[in-house]
């Protein structure tokens, strides 16, 4: 088959921004007609193909070959960070409850052990 009858793909870079941060990226291969559903999603595509003057790749179907990362957005690790603050605040009362019922037990113990010996 020869490139007019197949379906053209190019490589992209394809990123999500939030808070002035990129929180999601790919790296795709894909059909040039998929880049409009990805503008469509709020996505910012690169074309790399047009970038770097390189030849596309032609196969007889379309395919999407995807290298995904993923970033965590500052509110989401603000979010994250107070959830594990809470967590600690909870768990440092629960020690603090389990040392005064330690001393209590520590007391009655001693309490009962001079009782003996008297």
């Amino acid at each position: 088959m020869n490139a007019t009858s197949q379906i053209e793909h190019r490589l992209y870079e394809i990123e999500k921004w939030s808070d002035n941060e990129i929180v999601e990226r790919h790296l795709c291969l894909i059909p040039t007609s998929k880049t409009l559903w990805y503008n469509l999603k709020g996505y910012v595509v690169f074309d790399y193909n047009e970038s770097l003057n390189i030849d596309s790749w032609y196969y007889d179907n379309e395919n999407e070959f995807t290298f995904k990362e993923t970033k965590m957005t500052n509110a989401d690790l603000k979010k994250t960070l107070d959830e594990i603050e809470k967590s600690i605040n909870g768990h440092e009362r629960e020690i603090y409850n389990l040392e005064a019922k330690k001393r209590d037990i520590e007391f009655q113990l001693a309490s009962r052990m001079n009782n003996v010996g008297a």
